[in-house]
């Protein structure tokens, strides 16, 4: 599909996902990297690369992306509570607790912000 349509950010972004499931977690950062250069307001695509950053140790990167994608989708609990995990990594968990409580104003019931 890439050979075909090399410049699709959804296939890019696909295939980030099966190299991360793959365990290849550069590769897939690569990928999702050109999926949101191509894409730079879709917050599903930010919030997966900053979730990809993480994985490879890489969370002060993810920080951009991640603020990017809670200002586009400012509901989605999901980026807030990445947002707070990352800073968590960083061990700045005063803000790392602001991100688990942004993610519950978007979604009060949204378990994995009360979680951490």
């Amino acid at each position: 599909a890439k050979a075909l349509q090399p410049g699709s950010a959804l296939i890019r972004q696909n295939l980030g996902r099966a190299q991360a499931a793959a365990g290849r977690f550069d590769d897939s950062v690569a990928e999702l990297e050109e999926a949101a250069r191509r894409t730079p307001e879709n917050a599903g695509v930010l919030l997966e690369l900053g979730q990809a950053l993480n994985r490879v140790g890489r969370s002060r990167d993810a920080l951009p992306y991640l603020g990017t994608a809670a200002r586009i989708d400012q509901g989605n609990a999901e980026i807030f509570t990445t947002i707070g995990l990352t800073f968590a990594d960083l061990g700045e968990f005063d803000r790392a607790e602001q991100g688990y409580r942004f993610a519950l104003q978007a979604q009060p019931d949204y378990a994995p912000a009360y979680l951490n």
